[in-house]
């Protein structure tokens, strides 16, 4: 059995975070404070609030405010299929963070700066104008340059009009220039939506349609996702606290999945047990799965399977109160677990459980809680995720506060991984669960 190799834990989303106002430019120390204070704008974050299905079978409502859409209009896969996890339904779901918890600093106008090191400088001109921006946006631009020499940055201030009425195409190819510096968060971790059309985001959402089509206007595409990082223009043009709020909310809207698995009189429980069971918690599990077999069979809600931890945040946002940076490496190591250990949360620490508590698993019999292992080209570790059933992963695509934690499915994150290039995937799995 070949143990995990120590490669640095880091992901391409976990060091970003929703931007902050502006206070002024003012050298390294004014540099710092943007940092410090981005970091905490991190933990300002929402919870989901889950209801039971209501209506037909083929219609979910999350969160409790009620949000109705039929599964097939969510772009996400839908279906069934059978293996060692027993009879397995997937159901398409969008989720969004609760009223009650959304901070107000989320709906204050700030400045939508554009931050450039040295290099991304040079040739800056011939840069806009070839990514669609006209001579006179080009002018008022460069204009409006501020230069720190201490910390060899540029910063450019974009103004309304442009912002927003830029065309897709140019939006997405300066976006994925600024995305270079970890100072555009927006930029580096937009809001997104894995969907071919923007109704799938924007349906039901309750906003007047010159709003849908404000918003609208300022999407742009990478690869199979729609994207949005202009949250500071958007606020500015809202009248209403209510209509920010549920812009806001709208923006934090999420894909996932929710999935059952179907129990006959009859069935093979043990290996049921067994394998939802695993990580030793076949006593825990095997209960629920011989009630739904005796009581003349039906279907199990997947989230009553998983461990503790895992079924109190799934579909949830981060919460508020909450201080500790909780990212993908933070959820994968606490998948197993009852009560969370954050110091998960220190990329050291979780490096070194990754390599001395996990090996890596051959061949395709893959249990829930392992761990599927996200790598660059490079070899930089990117992601971790739990495997489920069937190609479902238990995940938080990003450490920001407006990633919750979702089932969905593994070619989704697959996809948004590989926006910066090709990845390959390593599956790890508790070295003391290898012999169970």
């Amino acid at each position: 059995m070949k143990k995990a190799r120590g490669k640095a834990v880091r992901s391409q989303n976990d060091e970003m975070s929703p931007p902050v106002r502006s206070r002024g430019w003012r050298g390294p120390f004014a540099i710092a404070t943007i940092v410090l204070l981005s970091a905490a704008v991190v933990v300002l974050s929402f919870e989901l609030h889950r209801v039971k299905n209501r209506g037909s079978a083929s219609r979910f409502f999350f969160p409790s405010r009620g949000m109705p859409h039929a599964a097939q209009d969510l772009e996400n896969p839908t279906g069934n299929s059978t293996g060692p996890w027993g009879r397995l339904t997937s159901r398409a779901v969008m989720i969004e963070p609760a009223d009650t918890i959304l901070t107000p600093d989320y709906f204050e106008p700030f400045a939508d700066a554009w931050y450039l090191t040295d290099a991304m400088a040079t040739n800056l001109e011939s840069f806009l104008r070839s990514a669609g921006l006209s001579t006179e946006e080009v002018t008022n631009l460069m204009a409006s340059a501020e230069y720190n020499a201490d910390v060899r940055q540029f910063r450019l201030f974009p103004d309304r009009e442009m912002l927003l009425n830029m065309n897709p195409e140019t939006r997405a190819t300066i976006y994925a220039e600024l995305a270079k510096c970890e100072m555009n968060a927006l930029q580096r971790e937009p809001f997104r939506m894995r969907t071919t059309s923007a109704d799938t985001w924007f349906q039901g959402c309750g906003l007047r349609k010159e709003v849908v089509a404000m918003m609208e206007r300022m999407l742009y595409r990478r690869g199979p996702f729609l994207m949005f990082s202009d949250p500071g223009i958007l606020m500015a043009e809202l009248p209403s606290p209510a209509e920010r709020r549920q812009a806001m909310r709208t923006l934090f809207r999420q894909r996932a999945l929710f999935c059952s698995i179907h129990i006959e009189p009859g069935d093979d429980v043990e290996a049921l047990s067994r394998y939802w069971g695993s990580g030793g918690r076949v006593a825990a599990v095997q209960p629920l799965i011989d009630s739904m077999a005796d009581a003349g069979g039906g279907d199990l809600d997947v989230s009553l399977l998983l461990p503790p931890l895992a079924r109190t945040f799934l579909y949830s946002y981060p919460r508020p109160e909450n201080t500790v940076f909780r990212d993908c490496h933070w959820t994968s190591l606490n998948y197993f677990l009852v009560a969370p250990d954050d110091r998960f949360a220190d990329r050291e620490y979780a490096t070194d459980m990754f390599v001395s508590n996990y090996t890596v698993v051959t061949g395709t019999n893959y249990l829930p809680g392992d761990v599927f292992v996200f790598q660059s080209a490079d070899d930089q570790v990117i992601h971790t995720c739990n495997y489920i059933a069937d190609g479902v992963v238990f995940t938080k695509n990003g450490g920001t506060a407006h990633r919750p934690w979702v089932l969905l499915d593994l070619s989704s994150v697959v996809d948004l991984y590989s926006l910066q290039g090709s990845v390959k995937i390593d599956v790890l799995r508790r070295t003391e669960d290898m012999t169970r």
